[in-house]
């Protein structure tokens, strides 16, 4: 799925969809969850979804891929932890 020439080829290879499916449908409900605690906006959800989906993706692709060779490497994770963090205060800040 992180840089695959071709993923959705992925739907040939039923396992692995259904895998990343499942992965992308907890996504969904852990965002509707936020929006039933009152996080979120209703009718933000698949807005958040798409935001947090393609920034996590990013995220692990520069990782994966070695990309983030600009920082110290010990620096990687306390950058994504806290991007992530701040990712969420934003979804949050739309609330408002």
């Amino acid at each position: 799925m992180f840089i695959e020439k071709a993923p959705m080829e992925m739907i040939e290879d039923e396992d692995t969809w259904n895998c990343a499916m499942r992965t992308f449908e907890l996504l969904v409900s852990r965002i509707q969850a936020c929006v039933d605690a009152g996080y979120f906006k209703q009718e933000h959800h698949m807005n958040h979804v798409f935001f947090a989906f393609a920034s996590v993706h990013g995220m692990v692709t520069l990782h994966n891929r070695r990309s983030m060779k600009m920082f110290p490497e010990e620096t990687h994770l306390p950058l994504i932890k806290q991007s992530l963090d701040m990712m969420v205060d934003m979804m949050i800040s739309l609330k408002e």
